[in-house]
């Protein structure tokens, strides 16, 4: 089968504070930071439309307002999207599921971050952010020859040409692709695929984060993990009557 173009969507979970010396929703920072990229080759990225469309109408949703993982707070909602988004990989292999997980104990001591530096203003948003799209896309092109790959990230990577430098390297000079890139910015039409990504991200998040692995365990088969940081678990050992 041809795969010679895809559509990615991405979007993050958990946040880049580094207040960890308190915890976490009590004036401390997330342990984790996820972002989840969701892959279609050629036209099925249209499918990530269907899920969400499927998604709202099991819950009977009026609103046509993107439904957040951080916002959706209903167990059984949560379960459905996942169920949902199953089917239709097991279905459709044209469909993939990438997240890079940071676990921000394990920073590289040499990586600075703004609240050490004294720059409040100054993040490293661009530098993980490029990093992360620069290892999922690398993950694909290991298997895939593509033409071109078309990526629209979350609105929080304000750093474009940053971004766009990473992916430029990583493809011509260590993959010595062809491949051109294609960034596309947001627009509403989009959203059901950022959706998806928002709600991977979400599941996994949870996974590490809250030591909670009941919603992973439903997408686990379908989605490729990559550490940013190594050295820790692929899924935090617990049984679900820890976390019932």
């Amino acid at each position: 089968m041809t795969r010679n173009t895809a559509v990615a969507y991405l979007d993050e979970c958990g946040d880049l504070g580094w207040k960890l010396d308190r915890e976490y929703q009590d004036r401390g920072s997330s342990r984790y930071f996820v972002i989840a990229m969701v892959v279609g080759y050629q036209e099925n990225y249209r499918r990530f439309n269907t899920i969400i469309r499927k998604w709202h109408s099991h819950q009977k949703w009026t609103s046509k307002n993107e439904k957040k993982w951080a916002t959706v707070d209903s167990h059984k909602a949560r379960m459905n999207f996942l169920n949902f988004l199953k089917i239709e990989l097991s279905e459709n292999s044209d469909l993939k599921l990438y997240t890079i997980v940071f676990n921000k104990l394990n920073k590289p001591k040499n990586l600075i971050t703004h609240e050490e530096n004294g720059d409040v203003k100054r993040g490293l948003l661009p530098l993980i952010y490029g990093s992360s799209l620069a290892h999922m896309l690398s993950s694909i092109l290991n298997d895939v020859e593509l033409d071109n790959f078309s990526y629209c990230p979350d609105d929080l990577n304000e750093n474009v040409r940053t971004l766009e430098h990473i992916l430029e390297y990583q493809t011509i000079f260590l993959h010595r692709k062809k491949t051109r890139l294609n960034r596309m910015d947001y627009v509403k039409a989009m959203s059901a695929g950022i959706n998806c990504a928002d709600m991977v991200a979400g599941a996994i998040w949870e996974n590490f984060e809250n030591n909670n692995p009941i919603y992973f365990e439903e997408i686990k088969d379908f989605v490729e993990i990559i550490h940013l940081c190594p050295n820790v678990p692929l899924i935090i050992e617990a049984t679900k009557d820890e976390v019932a």
